[in-house]
């Protein structure tokens, strides 16, 4: 369903709000529908990415430790130090292809990576990518350019052995190393969520600029808009949109009003909502479960 199906919907098959001038306008609406759809990703942990580079990469700094998250990140479930990754153009450089040892340079995300090797004219092995390049620019070493569709260019993890981090917590760094934030740069090995609010902590101290690949449970990264509501699709699987239609009506039988309020469909609604949420929550405890069998007991001697 778009943000328009879902609108109509609740207008017209739960509020009954069929006249114009409508009891409820749009724009309030979607003021309820995003104040549901937050309530689901946070109570539900129902987006879980690693695909959106802006917010699932980060890209290290020599000696810097700290590196604000993205903010629709609520959580971090996993992060992978890259030791290289794939490069991918649609249309190849020229005059000449790019050359192991190469810099290559976005003209309009000014982010840089390092040619290690030119697999063909259009895909290259590359290693120290200082963030996330912008689709359809150009990129050039200086002598060499290729000027990228809209889709392109691409970056793929390729390394044989990525290194997963740990995930430790400031108090344990401050058990085990009290001068952890002054010790020696270093491959990273482990990250902390919980010493820099909104921020994602790496240790040791990078020695140098790698990309570190998250997984994450968000937000949606874009709020509704009352305008062009039937472009906009709700990131949620399509089984759970009618929980935004129940914590729509939930909130809209609250406004005060002779034709608005109603206590008590408001809180048969909100009920639903909350059934729903409970719902998705058992479907990811489900999803995260392991699959054991116990082996035979040992019989007493």
């Amino acid at each position: 369903m778009t943000l328009q199906d879902i609108i109509n919907y609740s207008r017209k098959s739960i509020l009954n709000d069929y006249t114009i001038p409508y009891a409820w306008h749009d724009d309030e609406l979607v003021v309820y529908a995003n104040e549901s759809y937050m309530t689901i990703t946070r109570d539900a942990k129902v987006l879980v990415d690693s695909s959106t580079a802006a917010v699932c990469q980060v890209a290290t700094v020599a000696g810097t430790f700290d590196y604000a998250l993205d903010s629709s990140v609520l959580y971090v479930t996993s992060a992978k130090l890259l030791s290289e990754e794939l490069l991918t153009l649609n249309v190849a450089p020229t005059p000449s292809s790019w050359t192991a040892g190469a810099t290559v340079t976005g003209g309009t995300s000014g982010k840089s990576c390092y040619i290690k090797t030119a697999l063909t004219s259009t895909t290259y092995t590359i290693q120290n990518r200082t963030g996330a390049f912008t689709l359809g620019e150009i990129l050039s070493d200086g002598t060499n350019s290729a000027d990228q569709g809209t889709a392109y260019p691409t970056v793929a993890d390729s390394s044989t052995s990525p290194r997963m981090l740990l995930k430790t917590t400031m108090l344990d760094r401050n058990r085990s190393v009290p001068n952890w934030r002054s010790g020696t740069r270093e491959k990273t090995i482990r990250y902390l969520l919980d010493y820099r609010p909104d921020y994602i902590t790496f240790y040791p101290a990078p020695d140098a600029v790698y990309t570190i690949a998250l997984t994450v449970i968000r937000y949606p990264i874009t709020a509704f808009s009352a305008t062009s509501m039937s472009t906009q699709t709700p990131e949620i699987d399509s089984q759970f949109h009618h929980a935004l239609i129940h914590g729509i009506a939930w909130q809209a039988f609250l406004k005060p009003g002779e034709n608005t309020q109603n206590h008590k469909l408001s809180e048969y609604y909100y009920k639903l909502f909350r059934k729903q949420i409970a719902d998705m929550k058992v479907r990811n405890n489900m999803y995260e479960a392991n699959e054991s069998t116990n082996g035979p007991l040992a019989a007493f001697m």
